[in-house]
């Protein structure tokens, strides 16, 4: 039996015994032991995925994702910023955009906010960063998220691009 033979190639149902003598006539078992040995594999097969499933899958913690969106309000000397604003001006704008958002918390309120007030390239995806996971994002940013219930805004929170304000 020749361990390096591909059983891909074929549907075992496909496969008289005179295609098996032309594909694979350079082995050495009958058809008869060829298909003991084929179903025994995809019985394995089997066996190991639905243990996997149930015995290795099902008990590995899952990772949470959060969908997040934000409005970043830049300054002079962050990174990326083309602004010319203070720290303090950002700050003060960044609260006023919050108080903004806060007015009334929808996903489409936040999205249109993000859309014209937002300094960061999401801005036009209304804010939209989509699902992110553990260490996509700089970590003061994703401390901020994994504080966060859903559909709740965050405190002003500062990275090394600005000032956030993260739905």
């Amino acid at each position: 039996y020749n361990a390096k033979m591909k059983l891909d190639d074929f549907e075992p149902e496909d496969l008289s015994k005179e295609i098996f003598a032309q594909r694979f006539s350079n082995i050495n078992l009958t058809y008869e032991e060829f298909m003991k040995e084929f179903k025994k594999q995809i019985e394995k097969d089997s066996y190991i995925q639905e243990y996997f499933n149930n015995e290795i899958l099902d008990k590995m913690p899952q990772i949470k994702k959060y969908d997040v969106s934000h409005i970043l309000v830049c300054f002079d000397g962050a990174k990326l910023c083309t602004k010319n604003r203070t720290k303090v001006e950002a700050y003060n704008l960044a609260m006023d955009i919050r108080d903004l958002v806060l007015k009334s918390n929808t996903e489409e309120n936040f999205s249109e906010i993000a859309a014209n007030k937002s300094d960061g390239p999401s801005a036009a995806n209304g804010g939209k960063l989509g699902e992110i996971t553990k260490g996509i994002m700089v970590p003061d940013f994703e401390e901020a998220v994994f504080k966060l219930e859903e559909n709740e805004i965050s405190e002003i929170t500062e990275t090394d691009f600005g000032y956030h304000i993260i739905r």
